[in-house]
């Protein structure tokens, strides 16, 4: 967990003001993120509420089988390591 300390400084900084990058480097990453703002002139739509997309029967899908298949899952990744070291 030590390394996060340095890395949030170090990612804090934005590309006109970080240190490590060259001048072509920041030219392309401002020029990417100013195509992108231009292109991005819509207002941003809401999302969907908890209770719209519970009204979907492909969400409870996804949510009955990650139901069901997750305690397997994490059986066998709890298990299986200690089965495979006891042999």
């Amino acid at each position: 967990l030590l390394w996060v300390i340095p890395w949030l400084f170090i990612n804090k900084a934005k590309p006109e003001k970080h240190p490590w990058i060259t001048e072509e480097e920041q030219k392309l990453i401002l020029a990417d993120k100013i195509a992108f703002s231009e292109t991005d002139d819509t207002e941003k739509e809401k999302g969907l509420s908890v209770a719209k997309i519970l009204s979907y029967k492909e969400s409870w899908g996804v949510l009955m089988s990650r139901f069901f298949i997750e305690p397997i899952w994490w059986l066998f990744v709890g298990w299986m390591p200690l089965y495979l070291n006891s042999k």
